[in-house]
């Protein structure tokens, strides 16, 4: 920790070597969750950084469960929300929380096997760059995200599909928006019975069946829609 100069970039390769090879290449066990399937538990690139079973929430995609007319980023690695906490130079605070910080979630589980449309098995968390990997973006601070791979936005994901949809996925980001290492639409998914856990704007931590209803599912994923929902 005392080796990270924390007025340098995220990207700058101290910061990353800091959280891993310098220090060890640690495995933090708040970002592990022990249902989890997959074994590869550090980044392949040199700076071996963990590689985490959570995944923050942007928000929900138009088309999906509900959403239309929502401002977002079309990117060639899958469209990036904005419409909910921890998007692309977000700036929210619990005052832009308008549907309520306990209907809203922030952060839930990637923590299992994916399948592409050949039926192998893949692990399509950040398994390149790990958990303190971010987004090139357009080097300033504005949300506006360029059209080509500087718009990925590792370790977070835009909702795009329903619980547990392990299956099929082309590889290719521009259709799926899922592929491997990044993927602006990783579908949230775990290996406990039914369903994933998912951290709220309050703290709180519910589990939501992957049955739960998709109008339901996209309402908790967008902070000010101004719509009611009830935790299943």
């Amino acid at each position: 920790y005392d080796k990270i100069d924390f007025s340098q970039s995220w990207s700058e390769g101290s910061v990353s070597d800091a959280m891993g090879t310098d220090a060890g290449s640690p495995v933090f066990k708040i970002y592990e969750c022990p249902s989890a399937s997959l074994s590869l538990e550090v980044s392949t690139d040199d700076r071996h950084t963990m590689i985490a079973d959570y995944i923050s929430i942007a928000g929900v995609v138009n088309d999906f469960a509900g959403v239309t007319g929502a401002t977002e980023n079309e990117t060639t690695v899958g469209n990036a929300a904005m419409n909910g906490v921890l998007y692309y130079h977000s700036r929210t605070n619990f005052a832009h929380v308008t549907d309520g910080s306990s209907n809203t979630m922030a952060v839930s589980e990637v923590g299992a096997w994916l399948k592409n449309n050949s039926g192998s098995k893949v692990d399509y968390r950040s398994t390149q760059y790990g958990f303190n990997m971010g987004t090139t973006g357009t080097n300033n601070n504005k949300t506006a995200l360029p059209n080509s791979t500087d718009s990925r936005c590792f370790n977070t994901t835009s909702l795009r599909y329903p619980i547990n949809q392990i299956e099929p996925y082309t590889s290719d980001c521009a259709t799926d928006g899922v592929c491997a290492n990044y993927g602006n639409n990783a579908p949230l998914r775990s290996n406990h019975p039914g369903g994933v856990s998912a951290l709220f704007v309050d703290g709180s931590v519910h589990f939501l069946p992957s049955t739960i209803d998709l109008l339901t599912f996209g309402k908790l994923g967008v902070r000010n829609d101004g719509l009611v929902v009830s935790l299943p």
